[in-house]
């Protein structure tokens, strides 16, 4: 099963860089790491490395490991390393775009 970000039909959905760093902290809260695959089909997130990046600007650290996934080799798939970032308001830890 995946922890999937609802959206209501007819409602514009917020593809900021910061709506994707929410959405990549909620799902690393639930599972503790996601791959760029993941990122794309499940989130809508298109580029992962970059919202992974501006996370560790912020502090947060991630371990990366290559995987095969979905018949590709090479796949990076983010863990997120240090968890004492994630507090009970997870989104007022996101800093701005």
């Amino acid at each position: 099963h995946f922890f999937m970000i609802k959206h209501q039909k007819n409602t514009p959905t917020d593809h900021s860089a910061k709506a994707q760093r929410k959405k990549i902290l909620a799902w690393l809260l639930m599972y503790g790491f996601i791959s760029t695959i993941t990122a794309r089909k499940v989130l809508d997130i298109i580029w992962c490395p970059a919202r992974i990046n501006e996370l560790e600007k912020q502090g947060y650290q991630f371990e990366v490991k290559r995987i095969r996934q979905d018949g590709h080799s090479g796949i990076a798939e983010y863990h997120l390393v240090t968890k004492q970032f994630l507090q009970c308001d997870l989104f007022e830890g996101v800093s701005h775009e």
